[in-house]
């Protein structure tokens, strides 16, 4: 009962150990004679994946300049969408108090005044750009919700 208690807490720890291993040629702790074929061949694998990995970060780092350039172009136009609906808005609020000044004068003295003001319709913002990102660095495609195009994951 104990063994098998003891072998329960060990099996994860021994994972962990492996995975922080992973980056070593030597992981199984084995001694190995160096100039033996298959370390040559595990040294070059093992080459060729950092560099693949470097390249792979590069990439990433070049689609998420790409994407954000493309999202500050966006946030411009969101801006100045903003400002004219607002600008709207305090024209309809302004035609509203002077309806509202003038429906108090027509109440003391019985005339009729003109319709109350209406908002009307305000412009649609332009759609959020969605950005495709590479699957091959290990990121699912983003959808444009999350952090307005910033990314703060330092994974490259």
């Amino acid at each position: 009962m104990f063994c098998d208690w003891l072998s329960e807490q060990l099996a994860p720890q021994e994972k962990k150990q492996m995975k922080k291993k992973l980056g070593r040629l030597n992981s199984d702790g084995l001694l190995k004679l160096l100039s033996a074929d298959k370390f040559y061949n595990k040294v070059l694998d093992h080459q060729k994946a950092t560099e693949e990995e470097k390249s792979a970060c590069e990439n990433c780092l070049k689609e998420r300049k790409s994407k954000q350039t493309i999202m500050a172009a966006w946030r411009d136009v969101e801006d100045a969408w903003k400002v004219w609906n607002n600008a709207w808005k305090d024209a309809f609020h302004e035609e509203m108090d002077a309806w509202k000044k003038e429906k108090t004068l027509a109440k003391e003295s019985w005339l009729v005044g003109q319709k109350k003001p209406k908002l009307g319709k305000l412009e649609k913002s332009a759609p959020k750009p969605v950005v495709e990102v590479s699957k091959s660095h290990g990121q699912e495609a983003d959808d444009g919700n999350s952090n307005d195009g910033e990314s703060t994951d330092n994974d490259c």
